[in-house]
């Protein structure tokens, strides 16, 4: 069950957007306009409300869908630390298997740092694998 999809949500909009979705949705489908009867869809909408409004609870979930959704996107080829990469000034880079690269530069870094990532993705230039690039604290 995707609890974005439950609450007619996506998962960018403000915690604010959703709880109105989530208590339009609530009173929609209460027992009380359905002759005293629960339905499965006033369920799902409170158990998607209890993992979508705690701020701890929605970070999990939502990097559990991002997880699923790097598994579904690409082929991974491995996991690698960016110790693992060449240094070349401020480009990194990491030699695919089918002989084409992986790269990434210090600002792409800088960026992915400053939004708190610890990991990322990179695509090989010559084929389609990716390497999931846990990055360290440089």
């Amino acid at each position: 069950m995707d609890y974005y999809q439950v609450l007619n949500s996506r998962q960018s909009e403000d915690l604010s957007v959703i709880k109105r979705r989530y208590q339009d949705l609530l009173l929609k489908h209460h027992p009380d306009k359905n002759g005293g009867v629960e339905s499965l869809l006033f369920q799902q909408v409170r158990e998607a409300w209890s993992h979508l409004s705690s701020p701890e609870r929605r970070q999990q979930y939502d990097a559990q869908l991002y997880r699923a959704q790097l598994d579904q996107d690409s082929a991974v080829w491995c996991t690698l630390d960016l110790t693992q990469f060449r240094q070349s000034g401020g480009d990194y880079s990491f030699e695919c298997k089918c002989s084409g690269v992986y790269e990434i530069d210090q600002e792409q870094l800088d960026d992915l740092r400053k939004d708190g990532d610890s990991d990322c993705l990179i695509a090989c230039d010559s084929c389609s694998l990716s390497v999931l690039v846990t990055l360290d604290n440089r």
